[in-house]
Protein backbone atom coordinates (compact mmCIF):
# COMPACT_ATOMS: atom_id res chain seq x y z
CA UNK A 1 0.00 0.00 0.00
CA UNK A 2 1.61 2.98 -1.04
CA UNK A 3 1.31 6.25 1.57
CA UNK A 4 1.76 9.66 1.05
CA UNK A 5 2.39 11.67 3.91
CA UNK A 6 2.34 15.60 3.50
CA UNK A 7 4.42 17.93 5.53
CA UNK A 8 4.17 21.70 6.33
CA UNK A 9 7.61 22.13 5.18
CA UNK A 10 10.72 20.53 4.07
CA UNK A 11 10.85 18.89 7.36
CA UNK A 12 9.66 15.34 7.08
CA UNK A 13 7.93 13.61 9.88
CA UNK A 14 10.80 10.97 9.81
CA UNK A 15 10.01 8.78 12.51
CA UNK A 16 5.79 8.13 11.01
CA UNK A 17 7.72 7.17 7.29
CA UNK A 18 9.87 4.62 9.36
CA UNK A 19 7.41 3.10 11.04
CA UNK A 20 5.50 3.02 7.77
CA UNK A 21 8.43 1.55 5.76
CA UNK A 22 9.10 -1.19 8.47
CA UNK A 23 5.41 -2.59 8.19
CA UNK A 24 5.67 -3.01 4.07
CA UNK A 25 4.29 -0.07 3.15
CA UNK A 26 5.74 2.17 0.00
CA UNK A 27 6.28 5.59 1.46
CA UNK A 28 6.00 9.23 -0.60
CA UNK A 29 6.84 11.98 1.31
CA UNK A 30 5.59 15.71 -0.53
CA UNK A 31 5.67 19.20 0.94
CA UNK A 32 2.59 21.27 0.44
CA UNK A 33 4.00 22.87 -2.36
CA UNK A 34 4.48 19.68 -4.48
CA UNK A 35 1.04 18.18 -3.23
CA UNK A 36 -1.79 17.66 -5.61
CA UNK A 37 -4.47 20.14 -5.87
CA UNK A 38 -7.08 18.12 -4.78
CA UNK A 39 -8.77 18.04 -1.62
CA UNK A 40 -10.56 15.96 0.77
CA UNK A 41 -14.06 16.13 2.57
CA UNK A 42 -15.90 14.00 4.52
CA UNK A 43 -19.35 13.93 2.07
CA UNK A 44 -22.38 11.12 3.68
CA UNK A 45 -19.25 9.34 5.81
CA UNK A 46 -17.12 9.03 2.85
CA UNK A 47 -14.27 10.87 2.13
CA UNK A 48 -14.53 12.25 -1.61
CA UNK A 49 -11.63 14.18 -3.40
CA UNK A 50 -12.28 17.43 -4.82
CA UNK A 51 -10.87 19.63 -6.89
CA UNK A 52 -11.12 23.40 -5.68
CA UNK A 53 -11.06 24.92 -9.54
CA UNK A 54 -14.02 22.73 -10.71
CA UNK A 55 -16.28 24.78 -7.40
CA UNK A 56 -17.46 27.49 -8.69
CA UNK A 57 -19.26 28.59 -5.17
CA UNK A 58 -20.03 26.94 -1.88
CA UNK A 59 -23.29 28.57 -0.20
CA UNK A 60 -23.68 27.95 4.06
CA UNK A 61 -26.56 27.65 6.19
CA UNK A 62 -25.21 27.29 9.86
CA UNK A 63 -22.30 23.99 10.17
CA UNK A 64 -23.96 22.74 6.73
CA UNK A 65 -22.44 24.21 3.42
CA UNK A 66 -23.21 23.22 -0.03
CA UNK A 67 -20.38 23.13 -2.37
CA UNK A 68 -21.69 24.03 -5.84
CA UNK A 69 -19.23 22.49 -9.38
CA UNK A 70 -19.41 23.77 -12.40
CA UNK A 71 -20.86 20.54 -14.07
CA UNK A 72 -24.02 21.37 -11.96
CA UNK A 73 -23.49 18.72 -9.49
CA UNK A 74 -23.58 19.99 -5.62
CA UNK A 75 -22.53 17.91 -2.61
CA UNK A 76 -23.40 19.13 0.97
CA UNK A 77 -21.29 18.56 4.01
CA UNK A 78 -21.07 19.32 7.59
CA UNK A 79 -18.51 22.20 7.42
CA UNK A 80 -18.72 26.12 8.17
CA UNK A 81 -18.38 28.19 5.31
CA UNK A 82 -14.48 29.55 7.22
CA UNK A 83 -13.70 26.17 7.77
CA UNK A 84 -14.02 25.77 3.96
CA UNK A 85 -12.58 29.27 3.31
CA UNK A 86 -9.60 28.84 5.15
CA UNK A 87 -9.29 24.56 3.85
CA UNK A 88 -9.54 25.93 -0.19
CA UNK A 89 -7.58 29.53 0.49
CA UNK A 90 -6.59 31.80 -2.34
CA UNK A 91 -8.86 32.05 -5.30
CA UNK A 92 -12.00 32.00 -3.26
CA UNK A 93 -13.81 34.89 -2.13
CA UNK A 94 -16.40 35.99 1.16
CA UNK A 95 -18.82 37.63 -0.50
CA UNK A 96 -21.20 37.93 1.95
CA UNK A 97 -22.46 35.66 5.35
CA UNK A 98 -23.53 32.64 3.52
CA UNK A 99 -21.57 32.61 0.16
CA UNK A 100 -17.77 32.20 -0.72
CA UNK A 101 -17.55 32.43 -4.68
CA UNK A 102 -14.45 31.22 -7.26
CA UNK A 103 -13.18 34.72 -8.41
CA UNK A 104 -12.45 32.18 -11.54
CA UNK A 105 -15.75 31.72 -12.63
CA UNK A 106 -16.82 35.37 -12.42
CA UNK A 107 -18.03 36.52 -15.02
CA UNK A 108 -19.69 39.53 -14.82
CA UNK A 109 -19.94 42.49 -11.85
CA UNK A 110 -23.01 44.61 -12.81
CA UNK A 111 -24.35 47.94 -10.81
CA UNK A 112 -26.73 45.41 -8.51
CA UNK A 113 -25.80 41.86 -9.57
CA UNK A 114 -22.87 39.46 -10.29
CA UNK A 115 -22.82 36.62 -13.07
CA UNK A 116 -21.24 33.90 -11.34
CA UNK A 117 -20.89 31.21 -13.72
CA UNK A 118 -24.06 31.03 -15.03
CA UNK A 119 -25.93 32.40 -12.20
CA UNK A 120 -27.02 35.54 -11.47
CA UNK A 121 -26.84 36.53 -8.23
CA UNK A 122 -28.25 39.87 -6.57
CA UNK A 123 -25.66 42.25 -4.83
CA UNK A 124 -25.68 45.09 -2.34
CA UNK A 125 -23.79 48.67 -3.51
CA UNK A 126 -21.08 47.55 -0.59
CA UNK A 127 -20.45 44.26 -0.90
CA UNK A 128 -19.94 44.91 -4.66
CA UNK A 129 -17.40 47.77 -4.10
CA UNK A 130 -15.32 45.59 -1.87
CA UNK A 131 -15.50 42.89 -4.68
CA UNK A 132 -14.48 44.88 -6.80
CA UNK A 133 -11.49 46.48 -4.48
CA UNK A 134 -10.41 42.82 -4.01
CA UNK A 135 -9.97 41.97 -7.47
CA UNK A 136 -8.24 44.91 -8.30
CA UNK A 137 -11.14 46.47 -10.56
CA UNK A 138 -11.64 49.38 -8.79
CA UNK A 139 -8.70 51.72 -6.82
CA UNK A 140 -9.04 51.77 -2.55
CA UNK A 141 -10.56 55.46 -2.01
CA UNK A 142 -9.65 55.56 1.97
CA UNK A 143 -5.85 55.15 0.91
Amino acid sequence: MKVILIAPDDEAPASLAQELLSRGHDVEIRTKEKSPSLHYLKVQGVFRSVDPEEIYMISSERVYSSIHFADRTQVVVRQTLSSLQEHFGNGFYRLRRGLLLNTRYLREVGPDSILLHERRMPVSRKHRTQLLQHLGWLKDTLG
